[in-house]
């Protein structure tokens, strides 16, 4: 009876979203625009339906088949899917081919992206390779969409970071006394500002605290706006943006990408021994543990316990908008020749993002030690 069952499962359909690129150059994931005419030119198959027992090869065939003469018999085709704003190939092990019913169980709920070696079609307009560089604080977009008057700034729009610190203990004060003795060291620059304002109350700090960033962010810096505005006006960029704000948003402003398993098992390159060795084959053990930690924690725990895994190998519990520099890596942690022992705890060095593994042969021992130590260790903010 288990045994039909597990047969029933294996070859159990499921539905995905399937999205042909138009060439080899293409990198980046396919939004707004873009996707509108992929779509139009046939570039897109909504819930196209896969067979869990259907091998590599298989799978090629079938997507080969549906989109019908715009695959040549020469164009070969590379399976991807997204990472943040880009395009990656799925991590397997060694040996191992992205099979449909590995496709049901990395992918989840993600499009599948398929990139062909040819150029196959040219009438995309507007698509870049590049990353989408969102750089436009919120503050600043909020700005050009309904003007610097309506504007409200935050503390985290101040780039001064003695000024940062001074407007944060003001935040931060207790009473009227706290509230005086912090605003003292600043009276040169209210006096300058033309924020200096009687302090009778320690209610009057929030009023305070408005007219800094009002200042620092808005007013200071008028006439680099109003050039900068006029700027996109000229192309008629402007009225686009205040008649579409929320099109354009996700374009602009940057937002801490959400954490997934799938996404921090793509930050992290794996560092593994020579092929044949005796330490390749203990990493190779490890690898699975560390993708099922992963899920596990995902699973248990949400974002939380992945941004607390990130820190603990980085430093930063979220992904920087530039990404990280070096880029994360995962090491080993075989036997020490001078002492003869082999760490039992992951150890990370923050300053290159790198994980180091201890290697186990049960993942319950590996598991126990990953929350020993995560538990145990200091944790980071954004670095």
């Amino acid at each position: 009876m288990d045994n039909d069952k597990a047969k029933t499962f294996y070859h159990e359909p499921f539905n995905k979203d399937i999205i042909l690129l138009p060439g080899p150059s293409s990198t980046a994931v396919i939004k707004h625009r873009t996707k509108q005419q992929l779509h139009e030119q046939g570039h897109i198959l909504n819930g196209f339906e896969f067979q869990k027992s259907w091998d590599h090869r298989t799978v090629t065939d079938q997507i080969r088949d549906a989109f019908g003469e715009k695959l040549s018999a020469d164009v070969s085709l590379e399976l991807l899917m997204a990472c943040g704003n880009r395009l990656i190939k799925p991590k397997l092990r060694a040996g191992q081919e992205l099979d449909a019913n590995l496709i049901h169980k990395v992918y989840k709920s993600k499009a599948l992206y398929i990139r062909p070696s040819k150029s196959i079609l040219d009438e995309v307009t507007g698509y870049s390779s590049e990353d989408n560089n969102c750089f436009l604080s919120p503050t600043l977009f909020a700005c050009l969409v309904d003007g610097p008057e309506l504007a409200k700034p935050v503390l985290e729009d101040v780039a001064d970071i003695d000024l940062h610190k001074q407007i944060k203990r003001v935040t931060e004060g207790k009473s009227l006394e706290d509230l005086l003795a912090t605003t003292e060291p600043l009276e040169e620059y209210l006096a300058n500002a033309g924020c200096l304002r009687p302090l009778r109350r320690l209610e009057d700090k929030n009023l305070l605290v408005d007219d800094i960033l009002m200042f620092q962010v808005i007013h200071r810096v008028r006439g680099p706006f109003e050039r900068f505005r006029d700027g996109l006006r000229t192309l008629g960029v402007l009225d686009k943006i205040q008649a579409h704000p929320e099109s354009f948003r996700p374009l602009l402003c940057w937002s801490p990408t959400k954490l997934t398993a799938d996404l921090l098992d793509s930050l992290f390159t794996i560092c593994l021994s020579t092929v044949g060795s005796n330490r390749r084959s203990a990493e190779e053990v490890v690898v699975p543990f560390w993708r099922d930690y992963l899920t596990d924690a995902e699973d248990q725990e949400g974002t939380q316990k992945l941004r607390t895994i990130l820190a603990f190998a980085t430093g930063a519990n979220t992904v920087p908008p530039i990404g990280f520099d070096p880029p994360p890596s995962v090491e080993f942690l075989h036997q020490n020749y001078d002492s003869g022992t082999t760490s039992k705890l992951p150890i990370a060095n923050t300053c290159i993002n790198c994980l180091k593994l201890p290697l186990y042969s049960s993942y319950i021992d590996f598991q126990e030690n990953m929350v020993f130590a995560l538990g145990n260790t200091q944790g980071f903010s954004i670095a």
